[in-house]
């Protein structure tokens, strides 16, 4: 089998340890415990396609990623990854082809009739344009589409979303997402949303709703419903609440540098 030797050092050493892609190809794939490990010549279109399959982890001691198995149709399929030569144990991995080809469907059939909370091994496998993703520490939904996609051209339209690289995607406020959804369907393009993203978006669209009509509401209130970010008064000045550096570059777009942002930031007050 192709890469033998290089499964049988990875598999005492534990780490992904490939070696560089062979003349006359782009890339190489291998798999290790359930997982696709990928070295291939570096691209920022590239590495945006691989951060759009969704599960991409980056290792820097060996400059490799890894990519869940049931993303290998993503790959497959991917224009940028044309080029890539797989170093598989073909006869295992096709003993479950069948099985993931099965899986891949239903976990697609699931989400066409439910697409608002899709448990994380359904949305793994399921091939859609869109993902909605929640950032719990930060608080943040995320909105991520697949590279070179339809979805990806309504995305870029939309002044209100912020792209960011850390969370590879771009951030959406909670109370626009039933716009964008609305849109996604009318224009026929496949979403998904996470389970813990749908959970938070249903149990606070109440809470949500009410605040944004009425337009007022207290701070553990606007916690609640996510509707970040928030400026919250105090006796002396004004504090900005639930912003994210995103937030500051466009609050302030003639300012450079986080540091100086967030002095600004820091720094509102009534006068």
């Amino acid at each position: 089998m192709p890469g033998a030797a290089n499964s049988k050092k990875n598999s005492k050493a534990k780490k992904p340890q490939w070696q560089r892609a062979s003349f006359g190809w782009s890339g190489s794939v291998f798999l290790v415990d359930d997982k696709l490990f990928l070295d291939f010549e570096y691209s920022p279109e590239r590495v945006a396609a691989l951060k759009s399959f969704g599960g991409a982890k980056f290792y820097k001691e060996t400059k490799s990623w890894s990519l869940p198995l049931g993303a290998i149709e993503k790959l497959k399929d991917s224009n940028q990854f044309s080029g890539l030569r797989y170093y598989l144990n073909q006869e295992q991995f096709d003993e479950g082809a069948e099985t993931r080809a099965v899986a891949i469907e239903q976990a697609n059939s699931y989400v066409s009739l439910n697409p608002f909370i899709v448990p994380e091994n359904i949305f793994n496998l399921a091939v859609v344009e869109i993902e909605i993703h929640l950032n719990p520490e930060r608080g943040l939904f995320i909105v991520r589409p697949k590279y070179r996609s339809s979805g990806e051209r309504v995305l870029k339209k939309k002044s209100w979303l912020l792209p960011s690289k850390r969370e590879q995607g771009y951030i959406i406020q909670a109370h626009k997402i039933p716009e964008l959804i609305s849109e996604l369907r009318d224009e026929a393009i496949s979403f998904s949303v996470t389970q813990s993203a749908g959970t938070a978006l249903k149990s606070s669209a109440d809470l949500r709703a009410r605040i944004v009509t009425v337009g007022t509401g207290d701070t553990t209130d606007l916690v609640k419903s996510y509707l970040f970010p928030f400026v919250m008064p105090t006796e002396v000045d004004y504090r900005l609440c639930g912003w994210s550096p995103e937030h500051l570059q466009l609050f302030f777009p003639n300012t450079e540098g986080f540091p100086e942002r967030k002095k600004l930031a820091e720094s509102l007050s009534e006068q």
